[in-house]
């Protein structure tokens, strides 16, 4: 029981003593307890807000000189702004550089740094940072693209060419519309649109022009996803009508056909486009006699296309005299009426 007494005494008596040496450490001049490193995080001067240029940048300044601190450090979960944001660390010692990439939407960018991710040259890591602004606005520069045709102008002021023949669809990026992926879509109903070609790239100045050659009336537009640097669009439609194309056969080439009277003769005319989805065309035959100096319109008929786009009619010259015949391809719901085919004359004896 004695020995125990004096142990216990002992220890007593070394703890007291350690207690005096903190206290008198504490007392003397210059005395400083080893402290983790403290750190801020700040828009980077300069840096604009809002803004729609990438990337965003953030000065990270430490207390004291660190090590370990690097890209994906910093945290950025806060933030609004869609997309995949990264956080790039460049730097050294005390002060760092935070260069932020992957916004595609509007939104906020906002930067942490999280206790733990840098040490001192003692190896005590940092605590959690403090900030006086470390939010910027993301507003990415909104997209302007223009579409037009290379078709002409036709008889009713829309741009028309005849089927068979291609037109070039040319489209143009504003600002920070170099480089600029992009698809051209198509419409017969301004309802239900569809892709035409590949996707498509502008060149540097935000241009492309590709060919296409349409066997119907469509609308287009130009269709673009965006990019960090450039809001996502659509340009205005542009329309473009195709007339069909009606060929009468026989021909004469050119030529009065001398028949006698009473002669029957079947005409026919092919019509493009015809194709299985689309409503069959009408074509509209007409016979005219010359009465003494001016045409006069004797028979007309109008008969509805095959699905091979053939129609076909047969006229019986009765009288004597001058006559000709000539025929059209009707409007459809999908294409405008082709002109009127050349015309056949015929001398009826």
């Amino acid at each position: 029981m004695l020995t125990m007494n004096r142990v216990t005494r002992g220890s007593s008596r070394v703890g007291a003593i350690l207690a005096s040496l903190f206290l008198v450490a504490m007392l003397l001049p210059g005395a400083v307890l080893a402290a983790s490193p403290t750190v801020t995080i700040n828009q980077a001067a300069g840096q604009a807000d809002p803004t729609g240029t990438s990337p965003i940048n953030f000065t990270v300044v430490f207390g004291e000189s660190v090590s370990g601190f690097a890209t994906g450090d910093v945290t950025l979960s806060a933030s609004t702004a869609g997309g995949t944001l990264v956080g790039t660390v460049t730097g050294s010692g005390t002060t760092y550089n935070v260069a932020v990439t992957g916004m595609t939407t509007a939104g906020t960018v906002i930067a942490t740094v999280p206790a733990g991710v840098a040490v001192n040259a003692g190896a005590l890591s940092n605590v959690a940072s403090t900030s006086t602004d470390n939010t910027v606005t993301w507003t990415p520069v909104a997209s302007s693209i223009t579409l037009t045709t290379s078709a002409p102008t036709g008889a009713g002021g829309l741009p028309t060419i005849t089927w068979g023949g291609g037109i070039i669809l040319t489209t143009q990026f504003g600002t920070n519309g170099g480089n600029k992926t992009f698809k051209l879509q198509a419409t017969r109903d301004n309802v239900t649109w569809f892709d035409i070609g590949p996707l498509l790239t502008t060149n540097a100045s935000g241009r492309n022009q590709f060919t296409f050659r349409p066997s119907t009336n469509y609308f287009y537009r130009a269709v673009f996803a965006g990019t960090p640097d450039l809001a996502a669009g659509t340009s205005a439609s542009v329309r473009t009508v195709v007339r069909q194309i009606a060929i009468l056969r026989p021909t004469n080439r050119g030529a009065v056909r001398s028949i006698s009277r009473n002669t029957s003769i079947s005409f026919f005319t092919v019509v493009r486009p015809a194709r299985p989805e689309l409503t069959p065309a009408k074509v509209t035959f007409s016979l005219y006699r010359l009465s003494g100096s001016t045409w006069v319109l004797s028979t007309q008929r109008t008969v509805t296309a095959a699905a091979d786009g053939r129609a076909a009619t047969t006229f019986k010259f009765s009288t004597t005299g001058q006559w000709y015949v000539r025929s059209m391809a009707n409007p459809t719901p999908y294409n405008a009426n082709s002109v009127m085919s050349t015309i056949e004359r015929y001398s009826v004896n």
